[in-house]
């Protein structure tokens, strides 16, 4: 009685182990079809085409991130200084944790500048976790201002938005839900009332933005 009764569970574990299988092998031949695809991803990861990467990266993913890794693992090119920022942006959009939570600390950097890329690059990636940690950044009421330069001195040509002002406006971008609020993404303005708008939202919503991605 009990093997009758195995026996429909064991085939349907190997009837899933081949569709599996048999998936894995034609992605592998669509890879092998075009000697060139993964050279073409690289070349979108290292320049920051997200949308052309993800078009590009379909079934050679874990191949990609083991190479880009290794290809920021060697550090910052001198002649290329945001070289290393577009590799890690890259990361995170295939899906790479680590990548991705280096971004998201970044959201929190007491530098203006790397704070700011944070926020564009966390936009350009998106997903739930993403916008979890942009939306933490509501409440941060620390100002933005005068960033200062690698020396230490203040660059006074540049004026850079406190985070719960960034996060305002890369929630507005993220969040396509009709009942978000709604702010001009072609004449942005860093308004308080914005931010408590997008608080009051945040609160009742947040509820379905809890998957990882």
């Amino acid at each position: 009685m009990n093997g009758s009764q195995n026996a429909p569970i064991s085939n349907l574990k190997v009837t899933r182990w081949l569709m599996s299988f048999l998936a894995l092998v034609v992605l592998s031949a669509q890879a092998l079809a075009d000697p060139d695809r993964l050279a073409k991803a690289i070349a979108s990861a290292e320049s920051g085409k997200i949308e052309a990467l993800r078009e590009q990266s379909t079934g050679i993913v874990p191949e990609l991130i083991h190479e880009l890794k290794r290809r920021a693992d060697q550090g910052q090119d001198p002649n290329d200084p945001w070289r290393s920022r577009r590799l890690q942006k890259s990361l995170a959009a295939l899906g790479d944790a680590a990548s991705r939570t280096a971004i998201q600390a970044k959201l929190q950097s007491t530098s203006l500048y790397e704070m700011s890329y944070a926020f564009r690059d966390a936009t350009e990636v998106g997903g739930n976790d993403m916008i979890r940690a942009i939306a933490e950044r509501l409440n941060d009421p620390t100002e933005g201002g005068r960033p200062r330069g690698p020396s230490g001195e203040i660059d006074t040509d540049v004026g850079i938005a406190a985070p719960r002002h960034h996060a305002v406006v890369a929630l507005s971008t993220l969040i396509t839900d009709e009942t978000a609020p709604r702010i001009d993404l072609q004449r942005i303005t860093y308004e308080e009332h914005q931010v408590e708008k997008w608080k009051a939202w945040w609160a009742a919503n947040k509820s379905r933005y809890q998957s990882s991605r």
